[in-house]
């Protein structure tokens, strides 16, 4: 088991970490760390035995040994570690200089220093879910990823739940606000004479303590007695688990809203705000009538059940409680989260192209439970596209099982066939997406991907080489090119998006028509 810095150090021995002793300090805020496994060992497993590490690349050494590539996820607290064990042998990975994941809750949470690497993971999985949306019409899912990555769609906060909730939830809220479901409680109570309707044992006790013979000597001067009374009590299970659900709601809207502040115009963010406005007002009502929160883990009662508007509140609540757990997942691998988006950023790239044509689109399927960061369930390869002009077709494929070229540790490939050419693939360009957490390119990266092509005798060498790494800013793209390779920072939203798109589908139309036959 080794420890690879970048996913090329198959040809770069300085990128591999000499893991000598049972505890690995990483410096820096570069989190870019690849588990290598050679053929014969036991899986290895984090924290958990049934936590493995994510494999994505099966290789094989010039002398045909095998070796397993796998992701390590990032550990909700990295300063503590990840426990990390390979057989009888146990290494633990820490990381001082990256943040914990923040829980975002109370005053000034905003400012931890991880929340912005939450909100980039956010991000991510937001662009990962419009496909979900695009998928009402398979045929046309990449034409329709493009329209709204840089279309007017590009200028709309993301579909969240919460958006749903807004539009769905808000009527039920309207109504249970203004009679929420309340019971009579019986209690003791001293009552005026005249309205004493019933009376219970402990009523009967104290009459028979009291001086006189005749009811109205027992009431005193003052002519009450203690009898029983009927008082609404509204601090029942369904309005705890009413209220549980409006302060999350109220706080996720509120998360939603400070997101998309620069599109606080749009009709989502103007339906969340009165949404959040709504779950606010209900919050403080139930609150002066006495209503305490519910407890996560409660069991529903028949009302919860079989009410439907109760049970409408029961299931959103669970569907947002159930937002922790998938950002806790989203946070521990960011990097296969990042890695499926930029195979979906280069699809969209790649249509772009003048004349391109889908040939052809692996089955896609959005998974309801994510799986290690990932959303999406496709073959590979993930598509085919035809470009007439430079009479090419160009697969993007998953690298897994690629030959000689998974020595480069690349996830992706681009595959070029020359239209008529039945001898096979003419040229291939691996892709290489990066997560870090600070974003932005990193200076070494194109040379060493060159240092690594030479490796590769003259009519197998890659003909490009392609870098995804996370942008630092939303406005400002960076490109870096170097001979046939280039990396770009790429966004998540608006210029950062659109402009990497852009240059993207240029460096692949000036690849490809350098492969021009």
């Amino acid at each position: 088991m080794d420890l690879w810095l970048r996913p090329w150090a198959f040809y770069a021995p300085d990128q591999r970490h000499d893991r000598t002793s049972d505890e690995v300090r990483l410096a820096g805020t570069d989190a870019t760390l690849t588990l290598v496994r050679y053929a014969g060992n036991t899986p290895p497993t984090i924290d958990r035995p049934t936590d493995p590490a994510e494999p994505h690349v099966d290789l094989r050494t010039a002398g045909g040994e095998a070796v397993q590539l796998a992701q390590l996820p990032l550990p909700l607290r990295p300063a503590r570690g990840l426990m990390l064990r390979d057989g009888p042998d146990a290494v633990l990975l820490q990381w001082p200089d990256l943040p914990d994941r923040p829980r975002e809750k109370g005053h000034g949470a905003q400012h931890e220093p991880g929340v912005p690497l939450l909100q980039r993971a956010r991000a991510v999985w937001d662009r990962i879910q419009d496909v979900e949306q695009a998928l009402s019409d398979p045929a046309t899912l990449w034409q329709e990823l493009h329209r709204r990555w840089t279309g007017e769609d590009a200028g709309m906060p993301q579909m969240h739940v919460i958006v749903r909730h807004a539009r769905e939830v808000s009527a039920v809220l309207e109504r249970l606000g203004r009679r929420p479901r309340k019971v009579l409680r019986r209690v003791n109570r001293s009552l005026p004479v005249g309205r004493v309707q019933e009376i219970d044992r402990r009523a009967m006790l104290w009459m028979a303590r009291q001086p006189g013979e005749q009811l109205a000597e027992k009431a005193g001067d003052r002519q009450r007695l203690l009898a029983v009374a009927r008082e609404e009590n509204f601090d029942i299970l369904e309005n705890r688990v009413l209220r549980a659900y409006a302060e999350l709601a109220a706080r996720v809207g509120n998360d939603y809203l400070e997101r998309n502040r620069t599109r606080g115009a749009t009709r989502r963010a103007r339906d969340v705000k009165r949404f959040v406005q709504r779950c606010q007002q209900l919050v403080r009502d139930l609150r002066a009538k006495g209503v305490r929160l519910a407890e996560p883990g409660v069991t529903p009662n028949f009302v919860l059940q079989q009410n439907p508007d109760y049970h409408a509140i029961w299931v959103s609540w669970n569907e947002l409680r159930n937002q922790d757990r998938i950002e806790d997942d989203l946070w521990r691998w960011q990097a296969m989260s990042w890695a499926e988006y930029c195979a979906l950023v280069l699809m969209v790239a790649l249509i772009a192209v003048p004349g391109a044509q889908v040939v052809a689109t692996a089955p896609i399927w959005f998974r309801d439970e994510q799986r290690r960061g990932t959303w999406i369930e496709a073959d590979s390869p993930l598509g085919v596209v035809y470009l007439p002009t430079e009479g090419l077709v160009v697969e993007v494929a998953n690298a897994r099982d690629g030959g000689a070229m998974t020595r480069l540790g690349a996830k992706l490939l681009l595959r070029l066939r020359q239209v008529g050419d039945e001898a096979g693939f003419s040229a291939t360009i691996p892709v290489w997406p990066l997560w870090a957490v600070d974003g932005g390119l990193a200076a070494r990266d194109l040379q060493e991907i060159l240092n690594a092509f030479t490796h590769f005798p003259g009519s197998s060498r890659p003909r490009g080489g392609i870098v995804m790494r996370p942008s630092v800013s939303a406005e400002r793209p960076e490109v870096q090119r170097s001979d046939i390779c280039a990396a770009f920072a790429l966004g998540t939203d608006g210029p950062a998006l659109r402009e990497t798109l852009g240059n993207l589908t240029g460096y692949l139309r000036s690849v490809l028509r350098e492969a021009a036959p």
